[in-house]
């Protein structure tokens, strides 16, 4: 066919009239089956990084520490405070520890914490459980809401305060 010219021969088995076909009463297959690629839960993010830091070191990642906040119960509008405090007492290592202080928030671990003891005698908290992530973020929460119930600034018994 000369360059510039329309094709105006039929495909090969194309009738003169179009057809209309219509819509499938089936819905598509799923292209990446949901069983392959199920939905990703905060638990299992938390569990996975939990396993992964116990395993290997290390710290948690941004997305980790706000999983693992969020299940521990903080609300979203204290996470921004609730990161700048992970990083400032462990950069986000769930094994930060000094002869006082323990795990992700720094959490006291001496006598002087309270009046019964640390706070994780305090809160009933077996001394195995300190370091684990998630235990570690529930017992912050516990400590800033009895501080902001008791003395109206929930970051009070922390040393470096957002």
């Amino acid at each position: 066919m000369p360059v510039g010219e329309l094709d105006t021969y039929p495909a090969e088995g194309a009738g003169t009239q179009p057809t209309f076909t219509p819509p499938p009463t089936e819905p598509a297959p799923a292209y990446f089956p949901p069983a392959l690629f199920p939905p990703v839960s905060s638990a299992s993010i938390v569990s996975a990084a939990t396993a992964r830091v116990a395993a290997n070191g290390g710290v948690l990642s941004r997305d980790e520490l706000i999983a693992t906040a969020r299940l521990a119960g903080w609300p979203d509008a204290l996470l921004p405070e609730l990161l700048s405090q992970v990083n400032c007492e462990s950069r986000g290592s769930p094994y930060g520890w000094n002869t006082v202080d323990a795990g992700l928030l720094g959490i006291s671990t001496s006598k002087a914490a309270t009046i019964r003891g640390s706070w994780f005698d305090y809160f009933g908290v077996s001394e195995d459980l300190k370091f684990d992530p998630l235990t570690n973020l529930t017992v912050g929460r516990w400590i800033y809401e009895y501080a902001a119930a008791r003395h109206g600034y929930g970051w009070g018994p922390w040393s470096c305060r957002p």
